[in-house]
């Protein structure tokens, strides 16, 4: 009973957590892939690859961030970026390609880096610290007095 108790308040946890970072995510495949769930081990989170960088921020050669990313030799893919920009369907001045502005925005994220959004880490701080963890306490006391009487 202890055991499914704990589970039920993991289980709650992990979807308020859920929750409010999807909320702070605009539409797109990291939000639509984030999931967080409970486990044994406690809880879980699956995400895009990106995700850790997008929440956590990465360090730019020019610019640093509080963070344990950085941009020290290699700059990110330029590859990834013109696939991103024409998901967003960017418009172009005239003359320039999909690719000639993936390379002018993989210099400026190498140099200035990737501003932290704490989109995951704020909710899950927030949430665990202010949960009702005394709550599942005296829940847990009543089914021992129910057990015993």
């Amino acid at each position: 009973m202890l055991k499914e108790m704990l589970r039920e308040y993991l289980d709650e946890l992990a979807n308020d957590i859920e929750q409010a970072a999807k909320s702070r995510l605009k539409n797109g495949k990291l939000k639509n892939s984030l999931e967080v769930h409970a486990e044994d081990e406690g809880l879980v989170v699956t995400m895009e690859d990106y995700g850790n960088f997008k929440d956590e921020g990465v360090s730019g050669t020019e610019r640093k961030f509080n963070t344990r990313f950085a941009y020290k030799n290699a700059m990110p893919k330029a590859e990834d970026l013109e696939e991103w920009a024409r998901d967003k369907n960017l418009s172009l001045d005239n003359g320039m390609t999909y690719r000639d502005l993936s390379f002018i925005l993989q210099r400026s994220i190498f140099k200035k880096g990737i501003k932290p959004s704490l989109f995951l880490t704020e909710p899950f701080t927030d949430i665990v610290t202010n949960s009702s963890l005394g709550d599942l306490g005296d829940k847990i006391l009543q089914n021992l007095k129910e057990d015993i009487i």
